[in-house]
């Protein structure tokens, strides 16, 4: 692969050659074994590798010395400023899908909510309709009501036969 390299103002190489040169390099998914040429920004030089024959990327050089011409000047920080950038691209780019999916949970999870709390404050006036607070003459009445229950069932008749 050749690409004619036209530095810019300062001499570096352009920003599209930079993504291309700080690719790992990639055999691809065929088996031949052709020897070539990947550049390592972190040794900042051009080291062989064995390609396969097809689709791979473009960090894929015949020569040493093309690959040298063309990636001349990468280093490890493009290589963390490229990464860095498609992070960036990845996440501003949220699509109006992602947005619409988003508001529409958090509608139903606050239809959920509102339910929710309806049937818990419906199900606490019930509760508080069935008790009748207690009076000073009602839970004596009761007390002793109880009292003369629980008598009646505690004393031995001898009148019944035990089974």
């Amino acid at each position: 692969i050749l690409i004619n390299w036209i530095p810019n103002s300062n001499n570096t190489p352009c920003s599209f050659l930079v993504g291309y040169c700080v690719d790992m390099p990639d055999t691809g998914p065929c088996e031949e074994s052709i020897p070539r040429w990947y550049y390592n920004p972190l040794t900042e030089k051009c080291d062989r590798f064995t390609y396969g024959g097809c689709e791979g990327n473009k960090n894929n050089f015949e020569r040493e010395e093309t690959c040298m011409k063309l990636c001349e000047g990468v280093t490890k920080e493009d290589m963390i400023g490229e990464r860095w950038r498609g992070y960036e691209y990845q996440q501003a780019s949220l699509s109006a899908f992602e947005i619409a999916i988003a508001v529409l949970l958090g509608v139903c999870i606050m239809i959920v909510l509102a339910i929710l709390g309806y049937f818990f404050l419906k199900n606490r006036k019930k509760y508080r309709r069935r008790r009748q607070p207690a009076t000073a003459a009602n839970s004596t009445l009761s007390s002793v009501l109880s009292t003369a229950e629980d008598t009646e069932h505690l004393v031995y008749n001898s009148t019944t036969k035990p089974i």
